[in-house]
C-alpha cells in the first residue's frame, strides 16, 4: 500500500513539475501582447488611464480564448468571448459594489459555464473567462453611463484582440503541412443545436456535468458572498481562483489549486520586487502588463503554474488602473488566491463527482 501511495504520488508531482517546453508559442504571446498593449496606449495616451485598464483586462480575458489545443485559431470563437467578456464586464459594473443583483448573475453564469465543459474545453474556458469579468468590474462603483463606457472599452479590446489573431495567424492551406486537417465545426444555428445536443448528452444520468455544473455554482456564489463581505473593492480574486481551478476532474483541480498557490506566490514576490523597485509610472506599469502577457501567453501550455505566475503579474498591475494601490493588491491577492483555491478543493471533497467522467475537463 506504502508503494503504491507513494508510486502514485511521485506520478501526481512529475505531472505538476512536467514543463513542456515543446508548447511554448512565441506568436502566440506575441499576439496576446499587442492586444493588451493597444488600449493602454490608447487610454494613456489620452489621458484615460482607468479606462485603458478596463480595456486591458477586456482584451486580456479575450486572450485566453485565443490558444487552446483543440481548435485551430477562428476569430470568429475569440469575436464571441469578446462579446462576453464585454456582457460580463457592462453588467457587474452596473452592479456595482453594494448591488445584490451580482448574485444570481455569479449563479447563472457559472452554472453555463460549468454545463459549457459538454460542448469544448474552449467554451467552458470562455465562460470562466466571461465570468471573471464580471466580477472584476463589480468591483467598480460607476454610474449606469460609466458601466456602459466598461463594456465599451472592454467589448473595443477584445474584438481588437480577435482581429490581431486573425490578421497574424497563418491560414489553413499553410498550417496543413503540419498535420491533418482540423474537422470542420458547425456555425450559426447549427452550432446552437449540436451544443444543445452536446449538453443533453452529458446531463443524462447521474452525470459528472451535473455535478460539475452545480458545484462550480455553489463554490462561485459562496465566493462571492465572502468578496463582498471581505473586501469588495478587490476580494474578486476569491471566486476568481476557484473559477479557474474547478474542474470536472477531481484529480486535475486539485493539481491546479497547488499550482494556483505556487504560481501566486511566485509572482506576488516578483510584482512586490519590481513595485518596490522600480515604483513605476502608468506608462512603466503598462510595460510591465504587456511583458507579463507576452510570457503568459506563450508558456500558456507548457505548465499552468509557470502560466499563472506571469498571469499574477499582470492582473495585479492592470487592477492599479483601477485605482487600487499596486502593494494593497499584490499582498492580498496571495491571501484571497489561497482561499479561493482551499473553496474549489474542498468543494470536491464534500460533493464528489460519480467515478465515471462524462465530461473533457478544460
Amino acid at each position: 500500500m506504502v508503494e503504491g501511495g507513494a508510486g502514485q504520488a511521485g506520478g501526481r508531482w512529475q505531472e505538476l513539475s512536467r514543463f513542456d517546453t515543446a508548447a511554448i508559442s512565441i506568436p502566440t504571446g506575441l499576439r496576446c501582447a499587442v492586444a493588451i498593449a493597444l488600449p493602454l496606449i490608447v487610454g494613456i495616451s489620452t489621458g484615460h488611464s482607468r479606462a485603458a485598464g478596463w480595456g486591458a483586462v477586456g482584451a486580456f480575458l479575450t486572450d485566453m480564448a485565443m490558444n487552446q489545443p483543440e481548435h485551430r485559431f477562428r476569430a470568429r470563437i475569440v469575436a464571441g468571448a469578446a462579446v462576453l467578456v464585454a456582457l460580463g464586464g457592462f453588467l457587474g459594473a452596473l452592479t456595482g459594489i453594494k448591488g445584490w443583483v451580482i448574485y444570481p448573475l455569479v449563479a447563472l453564469w457559472t452554472a453555463a459555464s460549468g454545463l459549457a465543459v459538454a460542448i469544448s474545453p474552449r467554451a467552458a474556458l470562455v465562460g470562466v473567462s466571461s465570468a471573471t469579468g464580471l466580477l472584476y468590474a463589480a468591483s467598480f462603483q460607476v454610474s449606469a453611463l460609466e458601466a456602459v463606457r466598461v463594456g465599451a472599452w472592454m467589448l473595443a479590446a477584445g474584438l481588437g484582440a480577435a482581429a490581431i489573431g486573425r490578421v497574424t495567424h497563418l491560414p489553413p492551406e499553410s498550417s496543413r503541412a503540419a498535420g491533418p486537417p482540423a474537422p470542420a465545426t458547425p456555425v450559426g444555428l447549427e452550432w446552437v443545436r449540436s451544443s444543445a445536443r452536446a449538453v443533453r448528452q452529458g446531463l443524462t444520468g447521474d452525470s459528472t456535468l451535473a455535478h460539475h455544473a452545480a458545484r462550480l455554482t455553489t463554490v462561485s456564489v459562496v465566493a462571492t458572498v465572502l468578496y463582498r463581505v471581505i473586501n469588495p473593492v478587490d476580494g474578486f480574486w476569491i471566486p476568481e481562483a476557484a473559477l479557474f481551478i474547478g474542474r470536472p476532474d477531481a484529480t486535475l483541480s486539485l493539481e491546479r489549486s497547488i499550482l494556483r498557490v505556487a504560481g501566486s506566490f511566485v509572482g506576488v514576490t516578483v510584482t512586490t520586487l519590481i513595485l518596490v523597485t522600480v515604483e513605476p509610472s502608468s506608462t512603466g506599469l503598462a510595460v510591465i502588463a504587456v511583458v507579463a502577457g507576452a510570457i503568459a501567453f506563450a508558456v500558456q501550455r507548457v505548465n499552468f503554474g509557470f502560466y499563472i505566475t506571469f498571469v499574477t503579474v499582470i492582473f495585479v498591475v492592470l487592477t492599479a488602473f483601477g485605482g487600487v494601490p499596486e502593494s494593497h493588491a499584490v499582498y492580498q491577492r496571495l491571501l484571497y488566491n489561497i482561499l479561493g483555491a482551499t473553496l474549489a478543493a474542498a468543494s470536491l471533497r464534500l460533493w464528489p463527482s460519480p467515478a465515471r467522467l462524462s465530461a473533457p475537463s478544460p
